[in-house]
């Protein structure tokens, strides 16, 4: 079913449209003072891949229903009727951090990413003194490693 917000050069969707299911469901975008410091972590931890769906650890599913992508017939409808699923208007990417895969869209890791930055910011000194002694270690035991010419 086509709606009037939403629309594309193929046509109409078979039953509903999936943007207008989503922005119904979908967890309203939080408004804080900590959101430049968010999407700084959001940059320094985002994966460079993107995808027409991704599973969020927590089990969310979000999805890009553009026709793009290459769809199995039913797939969009099934992914609409979900409960558990989330439109978006562009390509999923996630980040990765503590070994889970997020999608920047949910609202799942926002606030532990939001610690996770401060913390970096307020031990920046020494962060950056690990990193220094690490090197200074790495470089130690390369020296100790026989040139063969």
């Amino acid at each position: 079913m086509l709606c009037s917000k939403h629309s594309y050069e193929g046509g109409e969707y078979e039953t509903v449209c999936p943007y207008c299911v989503a922005e119904s469901a979908a967890p309203k975008k939080r408004e804080s003072k900590d959101n430049d410091l968010l999407k700084d972590f959001e940059r320094g931890f985002r994966d460079l891949g993107a995808s027409s769906q991704f599973q969020c650890d927590c089990g969310k599913v979000y999805y890009n229903p553009s026709p793009g992508w290459d769809w199995d017939e039913g797939e969009i409808d099934a992914l609409a009727a979900n409960p558990n699923a989330f439109a978006l208007n562009y390509a999923v990417e996630y980040v990765v951090f503590e070994g889970r895969y997020c999608v920047m869209d949910c609202e799942c890791w926002k606030d532990r990413g939001t610690r996770i930055a401060h913390w970096l910011v307020n031990h920046q000194r020494e962060i950056g003194e690990f990193f220094k002694e690490r090197k200074e270690r790495l470089l130690g035991e390369a020296n100790q490693i026989p040139v063969i010419e």
